[in-house]
């Protein structure tokens, strides 16, 4: 609906701007300065009308829900997780996810999202997928990279209208891509031993003082 009331504001724009030039032109033709005038001064005021109304509705866009799907492989080490994420200005109400071909988890079960009432402003949802290594060498050895789906939305609690908002993901982009290090888990596992290492060191620095200073 709101597309198709821009598609005509601007159909009605662009004939009012031909209208004026084809009065300027006959104008012009016709030696009537004062048309003339007044035609171009209605052709500033259409293009002035046009710049405001692609402002207007870049701020409307700005404000409303716009949900943002994809693979995030960085966030756990070895381990995709798929993000549904709200980048928009406003609460997005009674999420669906639906998929063209499904993407299934470490399971072998299709993703799909739970009752989730509400999205807001920059808040996401996560699901485990699989080991990032498993699932990209299965992925390349079945050329299944890319995946494509749908996700609904209303804009409140009360509207009848769901909002469809298409994607298109896909694993190629981490195929060759090294994996950050940046679980916490695995950080502290590997260096579960580093507190301990620490504490024999200032013991030795200690007994190395104490020889130091019976020496003098």
């Amino acid at each position: 609906m709101k597309k198709t009331k821009r598609i005509i504001i601007n159909i009605m724009l662009f004939l009012a701007l031909i209208i004026s030039f084809f009065l300027a032109i006959q104008a012009y033709l016709n030696e009537e300065w004062n048309v003339i005038a007044s035609s171009l001064a209605v052709v500033t005021a259409i293009i002035a009308a046009f710049s405001s109304m692609k402002i207007i509705w870049k701020q409307e866009d700005d404000l409303e829900p716009n949900l943002y799907v994809y693979f995030d492989l960085q966030s756990r080490s070895g381990v995709i997780q798929l993000v549904v994420k709200n980048v928009g200005g406003s609460t997005a109400y009674d999420l669906k996810l639906k998929w063209s071909k499904p993407l299934l988890d470490h399971k072998q079960k299709e993703v799909s999202l739970p009752y989730t009432p509400t999205l807001s402003q920059g808040e996401s949802i996560r699901f485990l997928i699989d080991s990032s290594r498993k699932r990209l060498n299965e992925s390349k050895e079945s050329n299944d990279l890319i995946y494509e789906g749908n996700v609904g939305y209303k804009k409140s609690k009360k509207s009848n209208r769901i909002i469809r908002q298409y994607f298109e993901i896909g694993l190629h982009q981490f195929e060759e891509k090294p994996m950050r290090v940046t679980d916490e888990k695995e950080f502290y596992l590997k260096n579960s031993y580093l507190n301990k290492s620490i504490l024999k060191l200032n013991e030795h620095l200690k007994d190395i003082a104490e020889i130091l200073s019976s020496t003098k």
